[in-house]
């Protein structure tokens, strides 16, 4: 058996222990510089770029058609950012084109729309008959038609029309519909 006894005094050991607590704290606060000093260029190389580049796309998607991001590099961030804005101008120059196409439309239907109007028939009090119509096409023009003619003898005939559907398509179904019985009545 072995016995082993050392004699360290209280104030040596005391000593030591308040040297290594302070090489744990300049450890520490040098393990907290370095991860500062490491954070902040990848903030800048990564968190905000793309943190810019979701701002832009948020403000794409509530309208502003003319967000771009800045960013410039040769990295794929700015890859990223390049097709961001090759994208927003995509898009930007194809809405533009439907607002255009929906502007020509809603013209070429409001002429279409006077042009049914004029077709309508005009109707005017008799001693026979006495008229009250109204018509509103829910989109300009409509698949309706009315009409009433004299037959032979003291008789009316009455026409009325209406294909299903809206649009163009139900009114010039109506108006050849119109011409085929006016043709054969």
């Amino acid at each position: 058996n072995y016995i082993l006894m050392m004699r360290q005094n209280i104030a040596d050991i005391n000593s030591r222990l308040m040297e290594l607590y302070r090489l744990i704290f300049l450890i520490i606060i040098a393990i907290a510089l370095f991860h500062s000093l490491m954070a902040i260029p990848l903030y800048y190389a990564f968190v905000r770029p793309v943190r810019e580049l979701y701002h832009h796309s948020m403000a794409m998607s509530a309208g502003n058609l003319k967000s771009r991001s800045r960013i410039r590099r040769k990295d794929e961030i700015g890859k990223l950012a390049q097709a961001f804005n090759t994208m927003a101008d995509t898009l930007s120059e194809k809405i533009m084109t439907l607002e255009d196409q929906r502007n020509q439309m809603k013209f070429e239907l409001a002429i279409a729309g006077e042009v049914q109007k004029v077709i309508f028939p005009r109707m005017t009090d008799n001693e026979t008959l006495s008229y009250s119509l109204f018509h509103h096409s829910f989109s300009g023009v409509s698949g309706d038609y009315y009409d009433i003619f004299p037959l032979p003898g003291s008789s009316f005939g009455c026409l009325l029309l209406d294909v299903s559907g809206h649009g163009v398509s139900a009114a010039l179904m109506t108006m050849t519909a119109k011409e085929i019985f006016k043709r054969n009545a």
